[in-house]
C-alpha cells in the first residue's frame, strides 16, 4: 500500500473575520494549529495536528469584550498583533465612522472623538457626521488627532495627527458624508429625563438605540405626568402592561410599585468610592434569576427563546438573604453574628411577594448566600473579600460544615474580583488569581477552558456528579470563563450537562451579569419580576455602598428604615 500522503490545513481562530479586511492574508498569529489531512483519501483519518507556536489568543478570548462594529474589530486584531499598524491604519482610514460635527479648533490641536456605531459616540453632540476618516480629513484641520471610542478609557485607542494625515488612501468606495442626529434628539423625542439618561449610558459606552430612545422619552412622560398627579392630589394613571410602556416597577417600603422609565439596564446609579458597580451587582442579580429561569426550563426540555421566563426557589432565597444582610447591617453596626437567621422578616419585599420562603432542596443550593454576602463588602462597613466569606457563613449557619465552605469561598472571592468598579474583569481572571494550593478548584477550569475545541457538555459532566457544591460552582464557572464572551451560549452551556442545571445556570448568570451588565444578557425582556430583581440590587449597593443611604438626610434615612425595619424606632440624628 502506497504511502499516505498529507496535506496541511489551517485551523483558523474563529475570532478571525476575513471579511473585515478585504484582500489581507491569514495572519499566522490567528492559526491555532495545522491540521494533517489525506490527500485523495478523504475517508481516512486526519494525522497528528502541528501545533503553531507563534499563534497569538485573540481580543475576545484572553477577557475583551466583543467587538460591537468593524472598527473596534481592527482595533482588536491590532491590539493581539494579528495585524500591523500600517495595516490597521489602511484600513480603518475606510470604516464608516461617526464623529461631532462641530469641531472648535480655536484652542489648539483637538484629538477628536472616533466611533464605529452610533451608540458608541460618547456624548450628546448636537449632530454628528457620519462619514469615513480619509474623507474627513480633507477638510480637517492637520493638528487634529482621533481617538476611537470603544467604550470606556482603558479600551479606546488613540490615532497620532502623523498617522492620520500621512496614510496613503486605498481606492475603494467612499461613504458620503451625512449629518445625523443623535436618536436622544430626535424631535419629539427629546427631554431632560432622556437627556440625562442618555448621557450616562453614554458614558459608559451603551448609548440608546433609536428605538430605545423613543421609547425611554415616552416612558419618561408617562412617569413625569404621573408625578405631578401625585403632588396634586390627583388618582395616578398607569398603562396596562408597563413593561410594554418602557417602564419597570420600583417599590416603595410598603411594596407599592412605583413605576419608573426603564434604562434598559444601560447604566446604574454609581456614588463616589463604592468599592463596586452599580451596574454589575444588578447584572448579577438578573442573571442569577435569569440563569435559574433557563434551567428550571431546561429540566422541562424547553428553549428559553420567546417564552415566559419565571424564576424559583433560588432566587426567592437570594432576595431573602439579601434582606436578612441588609437588616443585620444597618449605620454603624459591623459585626456578625455567629448565624444569620433567614426568614421572611416583615419589609417591603415579604409585600411583594410574601413571607413564606420555600426551604432549599441540598447543601449545594447554599452558594446563593455568595451573591448576598458580596455584595456586603461595598466599603461602608468593609471592602476585603475576608468580610463577604465571613458573612457567607453566617448564612449559612453550622450546615456550612458540611462541604459547601470551601466552595463559597471560591465564589465569593470571584465574584468580589468581578464586581469592581473599575474594570468588567472576565471570570477566567479572578480564577487565575485564585488558582493554587488555597483553591484547588479553579486550575481544573482553567486547563479545561484551554482546550477551547472540545465539547462543551463533555467537559461540564466531567466535573464531578453536577450536584455536590464543588461540581456546581465547577460546571458554572467554566461555562461562564469558557464562554464568557457570548453570554447566549455561555447560559446555554450551564444547562447543556446532566446536573443541577437551576442552580449551575443561576450562578454562570451572575457571573456573566457582573460582566455585561444587564444590557448584555438575552432574554430578559421576558423575565418575570425584573423590577424586584432591580430594586433589591440597587438596595445592596445603597445599603453598603460608602456614600450610600446612611450618608443621605434624615427623611430619607426615615424611608429606608421602613423599608427593612417597620417595626423599630425612627432614626435619631
Amino acid at each position: 500500500m502506497p504511502d499516505i500522503v498529507y496535506g496541511e490545513l489551517p485551523v483558523v481562530d474563529t475570532e478571525w473575520d476575513g471579511q473585515a479586511l478585504p484582500g489581507e492574508p491569514t495572519p499566522v498569529r490567528a492559526i491555532l494549529r495545522w491540521e494533517q489531512v489525506p490527500v485523495d483519501a478523504r475517508w481516512l483519518p486526519n494525522g497528528p495536528a502541528r501545533p503553531n507556536p507563534d499563534y497569538v489568543d485573540g481580543y475576545r478570548w484572553i477577557g475583551f469584550p466583543a467587538p460591537a462594529n468593524r472598527l473596534e474589530l481592527l482595533v482588536g486584531y491590532l491590539r493581539r498583533q494579528w495585524i500591523t499598524r500600517e495595516t490597521f491604519l489602511r484600513h480603518v482610514l475606510d470604516c464608516e465612522v461617526y464623529l461631532p460635527a462641530e469641531i472648535d479648533s480655536a484652542r489648539g490641536p483637538v484629538t477628536v472623538p472616533v466611533a464605529g456605531s452610533l451608540d458608541r459616540v460618547p456624548r450628546l453632540y448636537p449632530k454628528v457626521v457620519r462619514t469615513q476618516l480619509k474623507v474627513w480629513r480633507r477638510t480637517a484641520d492637520r493638528r487634529h488627532s482621533a481617538v476611537i471610542e470603544l467604550g470606556g478609557k482603558p479600551f479606546n485607542w488613540p490615532i497620532s495627527s502623523a498617522e492620520l494625515f500621512e496614510t496613503p488612501e486605498s481606492d475603494t468606495p467612499e461613504v458620503e458624508p451625512a449629518e445625523l442626529v443623535l436618536p436622544e434628539l430626535e424631535p419629539g423625542v427629546a427631554c431632560a429625563d432622556l437627556n440625562r439618561a442618555a448621557e450616562k449610558a453614554r458614558a459608559g459606552g451603551r448609548g440608546f438605540s433609536v428605538a430605545e430612545a423613543r421609547v425611554f422619552g415616552k416612558a419618561a412622560r408617562v412617569w413625569r405626568d404621573n408625578l405631578e398627579r401625585r403632588r396634586a392630589g390627583q388618582p395616578e394613571s398607569w398603562p396596562d402592561d408597563l413593561r410594554s410602556a418602557g417602564l419597570i416597577e420600583r417599590y416603595d417600603a410598603d411594596g407599592v410599585a412605583r413605576p419608573r422609565p426603564w434604562n434598559f439596564g444601560k447604566f446604574g446609579e454609581q456614588v463616589p468610592n463604592s468599592v463596586f458597580s452599580a451596574f454589575a451587582l444588578s447584572g448579577a442579580y438578573v442573571g442569577f434569576a435569569l440563569g435559574e429561569a433557563v434551567g428550571l426550563l431546561a429540566e422541562a426540555g424547553r428553549h428559553p427563546d420567546g417564552v415566559p421566563l419565571r424564576w424559583g426557589v433560588l432566587t426567592r432565597h437570594l432576595l431573602a438573604q439579601s434582606v436578612a444582610v441588609i437588616r443585620n447591617f444597618s449605620d454603624g453596626v459591623t459585626a456578625i453574628p455567629a448565624t444569620l437567621p433567614v426568614e421572611g422578616e416583615p419589609s417591603w419585599l415579604t409585600a411583594v411577594l410574601g413571607a413564606e420562603l420555600p426551604p432549599l432542596s441540598g447543601i449545594a443550593d447554599l452558594l446563593t448566600t455568595a451573591l448576598p454576602a458580596t455584595a456586603a463588602a461595598n466599603g461602608r462597613v468593609h471592602q476585603s473579600p475576608d468580610f463577604g466569606v465571613a458573612v457567607a457563613r453566617s448564612l449559612c449557619g453550622p450546615v456550612v460544615d458540611e462541604g459547601a465552605g470551601p466552595s463559597i469561598d471560591l465564589l465569593v472571592r470571584v465574584l468580589h474580583k468581578m464586581l469592581d468598579h473599575e474594570f468588567r474583569w472576565p471570570a477566567c481572571i479572578p480564577l487565575r488569581d485564585l488558582a493554587g494550593e488555597d483553591f484547588p478548584l479553579a486550575q481544573p477550569i482553567l486547563d479545561l477552558r484551554a482546550d477551547r475545541g472540545a465539547d462543551d457538555e463533555d467537559q461540564l459532566d466531567s466535573l464531578g456528579d453536577g450536584h455536590s457544591p464543588d461540581s456546581v460552582l465547577s460546571r458554572a464557572l467554566l461555562a461562564a470563563a469558557k464562554r464568557d464572551y457570548d453570554p447566549t451560549t455561555a447560559l446555554l452551556a450551564s444547562v447543556t450537562h446532566s446536573g443541577n442545571r437551576p442552580l449551575t445556570a443561576a450562578i454562570t448568570g451572575a457571573l456573566l451579569g457582573a460582566r455585561h451588565g444587564i444590557a448584555g444578557l438575552p432574554w430578559v425582556t421576558s423575565l418575570a419580576h425584573l423590577g424586584v430583581l432591580e430594586t433589591m440590587a440597587e438596595d445592596m449597593y445603597q445599603n453598603f455602598a460608602l456614600h450610600g443611604i446612611w450618608r443621605e438626610s434624615r427623611s430619607d434615612r426615615e424611608n429606608w428604615r421602613r423599608r427593612y425595619w417597620p417595626d423599630a424606632d425612627p432614626v435619631e440624628v
